[in-house]
């Protein structure tokens, strides 16, 4: 080819035939790369791949907020009622918007936790200046290794120590501080069940929905457990969601600003691929499991407290056979569910390990080591000061990259772990609802409260169970101070429903009650309920005769509490130790004809207008 020519198409396959038809293409892509590099979408290629994704996002759930609300007009359109949300399913919705503060910095529960939040969010921010240290200081230490500078070594070793130090307080205080706002929450919750399971006479309501539906059982056990279960693990979500979402945003700037916005979303696009990639292999409910797993526990140990309540029967009957089959039977039912959560947490472990932690080792040294390899930043390593320089820069770029991987990696777990706790949350929300609701259907349903007056008096009373079971449509009957009157007829009959529509346990919807002390007074003041099985209080021998009085207002000598006591030979429970001043388990250490005789002196002791015996001396 002359010089000064333009090369033709065969000259310039006879070029490429002998250059090779790989190395052209190489050279032809590796021309186009400068090309795109230099332009404008090249530069900026990383924002634009967030512009786009964004913009998908948007898109998306744009289209889904425009379903919903064709689905909305729909509905209303047809006159369908609202669908309810399933409480067990909406249970970690419930519980965010119950614990979160509802006055920033307020007394009392409606701003329980904001200082503990305050004080979590000042140590992430700690937390982020303290790990933005450690990466400036191994950065200067693997560049000290290599120049072998004595004095700035000591110095370095001394803000060393001193960051040690400063780490070592800062982890304590924010664990101390998680569980404040664990303990926090705990109470705040509680109180919140309590105000609704005492409000009036919740907790008997749910009791005899249990009883009839088979439905929330386990109330003790929600109360409890769950309620722990819940406040800790929630709390313990939202701390290092903190510290997820600050130190995320802060390394990845920094890597950015350091090294390019690789560097600053290589840790999202991994963790992010491996959470899809590790779904798909081991897709697990975890609230479904975590939630079935407590409920079998929940059954289990309410059979080995009610075979503890009713041992004695049980033995006198040799009942051994029939009891170890049912708990043994709960138990096997538990750990079924126990087996099937240790199969499904080992299998989605092992995938879950080999993505998040064994790959992730590789990846952060390929993407930390791989770029001062394949296109290294420093060419010339003959000297100790450009290998001081390489050490130090990979150092500090691993230490933060690992830093931004964490906080990727714990908002990649925190789905994990609300999954685990949507479990307990549902069951807890569910009876927060099942109260709630009882409390509106008191407020909604029409009630007839009972009449102040000087006798007993039933005019023309529709007696029916709580489920609306009618037991007598129109009851009748008068009793006068000082006059009996005597019920009698076959079990079931609802002999005690009397009573318990009477006390005000059972709503009433038709009819005229009048008794002495009206709606409020229920069956402990001018009217006094003696039941076959009575009610033992756990306090002290004064409290157990003056239940329910408060203890604020008596003042009983021993002498008074004997002379009470004489009356149905149970003077000798005062001559026991420390029995006025301990608190003692009656229920445990009373037998049935002790117990009945003590409600008979409790009885004495409050001197009612009227008394309503319940077979109260069938063991006497």
């Amino acid at each position: 080819m002359a010089r000064g020519r333009q090369p033709t198409m065969a000259d310039m396959l006879k070029m490429a035939k002998v250059m090779g038809y790989g190395n052209v293409a190489k050279l032809v892509f590796s021309q186009l790369q400068r090309m795109f590099d230099k332009s404008f979408a090249g530069r900026h290629r990383y924002k634009l791949m967030f512009l786009a994704s964004s913009v998908v996002w948007y898109r998306n759930n744009k289209a889904k907020a425009a379903r919903r609300r064709k689905k909305e007009r729909e509905r209303r359109a047809l006159g369908l009622p609202k669908p309810e949300k399933d409480p067990k399913k909406n249970g970690i919705n419930a519980m965010w918007s119950l614990l979160w503060p509802e006055v920033p910095f307020a007394h009392g529960d409606d701003g329980a936790g904001s200082w503990e939040i305050a004080a979590m969010m000042t140590l992430c921010l700690m937390r982020i200046g303290l790990m933005n240290g450690v990466s400036y200081l191994v950065g200067r230490l693997d560049n000290n290794m290599m120049t072998r500078n004595q004095t700035e070594f000591w110095y370095l070793w001394r803000r060393v120590l001193g960051l040690a130090m400063l780490t070592a307080v800062h982890r304590n205080t924010y664990k101390y501080t998680e569980e404040r706002l664990a303990t926090v929450w705990k109470e705040k919750l509680t109180n919140t069940v309590h105000k609704l399971y005492f409000k009036d006479m919740a907790y008997y309501e749910v009791a005899q929905v249990a009883a009839v539906k088979g439905t929330m059982q386990d109330t003790d056990d929600r109360i409890t457990e769950d309620i722990k279960k819940v406040s800790t693990e929630m709390a313990h979500v939202l701390c290092e969601g903190m510290y997820a979402s600050t130190a995320g945003v802060f390394f990845a700037w920094r890597l950015g600003k350091l090294y390019g916005m690789r560097y600053a979303l290589g840790p999202y696009v991994y963790l992010w691929s491996t959470f899809v990639i590790t779904s798909k292999l081991a897709p697990v409910n975890w609230s479904k499991v975590m939630g079935s797993m407590r409920e079998a526990f929940a059954q289990y140990r309410g059979s080995v407290s009610r075979l503890f309540v009713h041992q004695e029967a049980i033995a006198a009957m040799k009942g051994n056979e029939v009891e170890r089959n049912l708990v043994q039977t709960r138990f096997q039912a538990l750990a079924a569910r126990v087996h099937e959560y240790d199969v499904t947490a080992a299998w989605h472990g092992f995938v879950n390990q080999l993505g998040f932690a064994h790959w992730l080792r590789a990846f952060v040294a390929l993407f930390v080591m791989g770029p001062h390899v394949f296109a290294p930043s420093v060419t010339d390593l003959s000297t100790v000061e450009n290998v001081a320089k390489l050490r130090g820069t990979i150092g500090h770029e691993f230490v933060m990259f690992v830093q931004s991987m964490i906080a990727a990696g714990l908002t990649a777990q925190m789905g994990k772990q609300l999954q685990k706790v949507a479990g307990s949350a549902g069951r807890l929300n569910e009876l927060i609802v099942a109260l709630r609701r009882l409390a509106i259907n008191r407020r909604m349903t029409k009630r007839v409260d009972a009449i102040d007056g000087t006798v007993i008096e039933f005019k023309d009373v529709r007696v029916a169970t709580p489920t609306g079971n009618v037991l007598v449509e129109k009851l009748n009957f008068k009793l006068e101070k000082g006059s009996s009157l005597l019920l009698t007829g076959h079990n079931g009959a609802g002999k005690s429903s009397i009573f318990r529509c009477l006390g005000g346990l059972w709503p009433v919807t038709s009819g005229t009650i009048v008794k002495p002390g009206g709606a409020e007074s229920g069956l402990h003041q001018k009217v006094f309920f003696l039941p076959q099985k009575p009610y033992q209080v756990l306090g002290t021998l004064q409290e157990q005769l003056t239940y329910p009085a408060k203890q604020d207002n008596i003042r009983m000598t021993k002498a008074e509490l004997v002379a009470i006591l004489q009356q149905v030979d149970l003077a000798y429970l005062a001559d026991r130790e420390d029995v006025m001043t301990k608190a003692v388990p009656w229920e445990d250490e009373l037998s049935l004809g002790e117990k009945q005789r003590l409600a008979m002196a409790r009885l004495i002791y409050h001197k009612p207008d009227y008394a309503i015996l319940d077979e109260c001396t069938s063991a006497v």
